[in-house]
């Protein structure tokens, strides 16, 4: 693989202290990617003085559609190397990231590369338990993160994390038909389903970037996701199935209808909340249900969801 190969993009709203950060470290590696693109908002003043603030060396790159999948999207539009990575503005990476990605990326059939995001809470790490099942997605559609709890050797997995992820720059394609006003939840899935038709993915959580989670500016607060958010999430994950196959979408909705996860409960899983008189998790019940029952209703009318290439590549 020959240098240049890499471009790092880092979509960020909102947030320019840490996205100062984010780039100081970028500026840092071993190893010097290609280019570095910040892709903001033109009316987000504050952040673009702190990419003018770095001059040459970061390229700014604006967006005007609101949510990360299209300011990913315009960012990877305006690369021309092999490979590009995307992290956070709110990660920090060491300086053997981009060095780590390189060499996983170097293996056989390799069409996409990540690792761990060690989370921190301010500048103390996070009390977490790690394990060895990571990135995987189950028959019945259920979605299996843990990136940031990872342990073990690398290993091939289906799902790569957006902070953490380099990926073959001709064979991305980033979903366009996603629901969300920011952070377009589970568009990871889609993107992992539909690359390995091509290749492999590999998680190797020695490849590690320090993750500060910056408060999010839209419905998905983290913490306390609107109704809407969470009728968002919903959708999406029983939607991005649909780059697997129609079958395992319709798959997933039935799994979530029926039993459900924290993010997007089902009848059984609000039974038992109902039971605990977990509150949180039983206002999430009915809107997680509009959003399923509406990812099905799209699904058995012909919907799939469908890609942004580079270039001209469509899907």
């Amino acid at each position: 693989m020959t240098t240049p190969w890499l471009t790092v993009i880092v979509p960020s709203f909102g947030r320019p202290d840490q996205l100062h950060q984010c780039v100081t470290a970028l500026l840092c590696q071993v190893e010097p990617p290609a280019a570095i693109m910040a892709v903001v908002r033109p009316d987000d003043q504050s952040t673009r003085q702190c990419v003018a603030s770095f001059g040459a060396a970061v390229t700014e790159v604006l967006v005007t559609t609101h949510g990360v999948l299209a300011a990913m999207t315009v960012g990877l539009q305006a690369t021309a190397t092999e490979w590009v990575a995307f992290t956070d503005d709110d990660a920090t990476p060491p300086p053997s990231w981009t060095a780590a990605l390189r060499e996983a990326a170097a293996e056989p059939s390799v069409v996409g590369v990540g690792g761990r995001d060690v989370l921190y809470d301010g500048e103390q790490p996070r009390t977490t338990t790690l394990t060895a099942e990571v990135g995987r997605i189950t028959t019945m559609g259920r979605i299996v993160g843990n990136h940031h709890r990872g342990t073990g050797p690398p290993r091939d997995v289906m799902v790569l994390k957006g902070v953490n992820c380099a990926y073959r720059a001709d064979l991305l394609g980033l979903p366009t038909n996603l629901h969300g006003s920011g952070a377009q939840v589970h568009f990871e899935v889609a993107v992992g389903l539909n690359l390995l038709v091509h290749g492999r993915l590999r998680y190797d959580p020695a490849i590690t970037v320090l993750h500060r989670p910056g408060a999010r500016r839209d419905d998905d607060t983290r913490t306390a996701p609107s109704a809407q958010a969470t009728a968002d999430t919903a959708y999406n994950a029983t939607f991005v199935m649909t780059a697997r196959s129609r079958h395992h979408a319709l798959l997933r909705g039935l799994r979530t209808v029926l039993v459900g996860d924290r993010t997007s409960p089902g009848l059984l899983r609000g039974l038992v909340a109902l039971m605990r008189r977990d509150h949180a998790l039983v206002a999430k019940i009915r809107p997680s249900l509009r959003g399923t029952f509406g990812a099905i209703r799209a699904i058995l009318g012909g919907a799939r969801v469908t890609f942004a290439y580079r270039a001209t590549r469509s899907s």
